[in-house]
């Protein structure tokens, strides 16, 4: 009787568990996507929002994602796959330099980009110097892009969420959370792709 008890609170105590993260990780998405929406759609209606938003957010979804990071438990129970990478020095190197390839991708997205507009932190050094908010000046192409994909970068985030030699449960269910995410909410069309092109062409003629 008293094995059947401790079965059933386990498992509740493990269900609420995994709502609870469920709750954060969703709250973190949501107010990440309210964000982006909020920043750009600004250049309209600059006298709606406060030009310190972007940054109270950025702290507030750092915040978050630290706590998230902090209280979260593995699995490690429920294994779908399980690669040795202590004894097999090739399946290290793989792995190792495919999430390094991810990371270079991701980074150097985000060299492309406003990295100080992006954090808020440039928002507010024009507020105190008396100059208009940093995205009105942004092409319209730029901020339709802008509203379509805020991130760099779709491929880099897929290969460091699926490519690992550990997949637990736990991580299984974060990256079809945040895979799910990004495949709703990064909806570049052709159009972003063909402005997207036309800046790297143009940074190449630059270069050369």
């Amino acid at each position: 009787m008293f094995v059947k008890w401790f079965s059933v609170v386990t498992c509740t105590v493990c269900f609420l568990y995994t709502i609870y993260i469920l709750y954060s990780l969703g709250h973190f998405l949501s107010n990440h996507n309210v964000t982006n929406e909020t920043i750009v759609s600004s250049k309209e209606d600059e006298s709606n929002v406060s030009l310190l938003w972007p940054l109270s957010t950025d702290m507030t979804l750092a915040m978050t994602l630290h706590l998230l990071i902090s209280k979260w438990e593995f699995i490690s129970s429920v294994t779908l796959w399980k690669v040795d990478t202590f004894s097999n020095d090739v399946s290290w190197y793989t792995f190792t330099t495919l999430h390094v390839l991810a990371w270079i991708i991701i980074y150097s997205g985000c060299l492309m980009m406003d990295l100080s507009e992006l954090a808020g932190l440039k928002q507010v050094y024009y507020k105190f110097s008396s100059r208009p908010c940093p995205i009105v000046m942004k092409s319209r192409g730029l901020l339709r892009y802008y509203m379509h994909m805020r991130h760099p970068s779709l491929t880099g985030f897929l290969i460091i969420f699926w490519i690992h030699p550990y997949m637990t449960l736990d991580r299984l269910l974060l990256a079809s959370i945040l895979t799910i995410y990004m495949g709703l909410m990064w909806t570049i069309d052709k159009e972003d792709y063909d402005y997207h092109a036309h800046l790297v062409k143009l940074k190449q003629n630059e270069l050369l």
